[in-house]
């Protein structure tokens, strides 16, 4: 996880296409708002580490309900629908960042 504390050496360009790999939301927004970049793009390599980092396992499932929101303007699922990012995805996000260093 080293290369993760290099990743504002990475390109802008090469590192919103990792973004883009792992399902990040507001890629384009980014591309054209360099005040955004700056202040999200440290959280996206953290969410990138994160996942990396999880380590799945098993425990008794929790017998509470569970109420799901979305929202109207969110054009990275469709509406209503039930969606996860595979981990892999992030996974292969890390894996991409760390050869851009």
């Amino acid at each position: 996880m080293a290369f993760l504390s290099t990743w504002d050496k990475v390109p802008k360009a090469q590192l919103l296409e990792v973004f883009e790999r792992g399902h990040f939301a507001g890629v384009e927004e980014m591309r054209t708002n360099e005040r955004l970049f700056n202040r999200v793009a440290p959280m996206g390599v953290n969410d990138i580490a994160m996942a990396c980092q999880y380590k799945y396992f098993e425990a008794p499932k929790l017998d509470i309900p569970v109420t799901s929101f979305d929202g109207l303007k969110d054009n990275t699922i469709d509406t209503g629908a039930p969606t996860s990012v595979p981990p892999d995805d992030k996974i292969e996000s890390a894996q991409m960042l760390s050869t851009l260093s």
